[in-house]
């Protein structure tokens, strides 16, 4: 998904320093204040695509995974266990996978 966000988040931004260059030497084709803007927001959600979001935790006991706000005492909501960041936890637990 976010390989496509860049995609054409690129293609958005080219296509609108194109447009703004020919704005620029008199041509009446004005849209590029559109797929400039447009494009560097794909570029954005692709980033925070592919960056994953982090407050997503994995309890240790069950398996359950939790979002920051629905924890209680940084404890599992389920079963009160220990909770650890869902991003790399089957990296450094390769036994639980």
């Amino acid at each position: 998904m976010a390989i496509f966000s860049f995609i054409g988040g690129s293609l958005l931004l080219l296509i609108g320093i194109d447009e703004c260059l020919d704005w620029i030497n008199g041509e009446p084709y004005v849209f590029w204040f559109l797929h400039i803007p447009g494009g560097l927001l794909m570029l954005f959600i692709g980033y925070r695509i592919k960056k994953g979001n982090p407050n997503n935790f994995i309890c240790s006991s069950c398996f359950k995974v939790s979002f920051k706000h629905q924890l209680k005492q940084n404890k599992c909501p389920h079963c009160n266990g220990q909770i650890e960041l869902l991003d790399g936890f089957y990296d450094r637990h390769p036994e639980k996978k």
